[in-house]
């Protein structure tokens, strides 16, 4: 599961397209019931362990409204949520 996309600038200050995102981490804060996301992009989808990202990005969402997105599990969920967020309009599923 992840999201590909154009990616207009990334951490070395260029666009790529058909970049791939993934979420690399997901934690729940229960003090202030929010999940932390991370995502990673990258040029291509990763095949080598060692590829490094062109993109690195913590987002903040509260569980109920990742909770409320359809999807058959909560990666899917959170993916549902990502996909709603301004840096992943157009994106799609692979």
């Amino acid at each position: 599961m992840a999201i590909q996309k154009d990616l207009l600038e990334s951490n070395f200050g260029v666009g790529f397209q058909n970049s791939y995102f993934r979420i690399t981490f997901v934690q729940f804060r229960k003090f202030d019931m929010q999940l932390l996301i991370q995502v990673q992009g990258y040029i291509l989808k990763p095949a080598d362990p060692q590829q490094r990202e062109i993109f690195n990005q913590t987002y903040f969402a509260l569980f109920a409204d990742v909770a409320a997105q359809e999807g058959g599990d909560f990666l899917a969920q959170c993916y549902n949520w990502l996909h709603a967020q301004p840096d992943f309009a157009g994106g799609i599923e692979v």
